[in-house]
């Protein structure tokens, strides 16, 4: 009972933050195909930024555990955010590379299937687009691409999703707990 009422409230809360950052809720508001178009790209760059932060993560923890397997610390603690030397390696140090380079030394590791890493190259090609090239411009949406296809169609964004899933998963897989 108190899950279903917790998701009522969390729709609700959707709906709420929706109305609020997009305002589209009249029949007749004058642009309200334009802001049902920046609200469907927003929500497409939101979930690609969200993978991309997932799968970086992942793969800095990956790393992490690698450079401090053999520290009697870091094997018996469960949570490493109140130790401020592996704050530091991941905050100061790893956040400050880019995913294309830990992708690289991921390599080093394990063996990354050449599916995933194709994917994760992907993923990360079209982030920089979103977070660095592609933010005020909506004109050239059919040049943003994914696998041939264009990400703010639907079969482009269901086949995105789907690798970005399988990427993320064989990530968080690999993560020690």
């Amino acid at each position: 009972m108190k899950a279903i009422t917790k998701e009522k409230k969390l729709l609700q809360e959707i709906e709420h933050i929706r109305d609020l950052a997009y305002r589209h809720a009249e029949a007749d508001y004058p642009t309200r195909v334009t802001t049902l178009e920046i609200e469907r790209n927003a929500l497409i760059r939101t979930r690609v930024l969200l993978d991309c932060l997932l799968a970086e993560e992942a793969m800095g923890l990956i790393i992490m555990d690698y450079v401090l397997q053999d520290s009697p610390k870091w094997t018996k603690i469960k949570y490493f955010g109140r130790v401020k030397r592996y704050r530091l390696l991941y905050d100061k140090v790893l956040a400050h590379v880019p995913p294309y380079q830990k992708l690289n030394i991921l390599k080093d590791i394990l063996k990354v299937p050449r599916k995933i890493e194709k994917a994760l190259c992907r993923l990360f090609s079209l982030r920089n687009v979103f977070a660095h090239v592609y933010t005020i411009d909506y004109t050239k949406a059919d040049q943003m691409g994914y696998d041939g296809q264009s990400i703010f169609d639907l079969d482009g964004f269901e086949k995105y999703v789907q690798d970005a899933n399988e990427a993320v998963c064989y990530l968080l897989g690999k993560v020690k707990w």
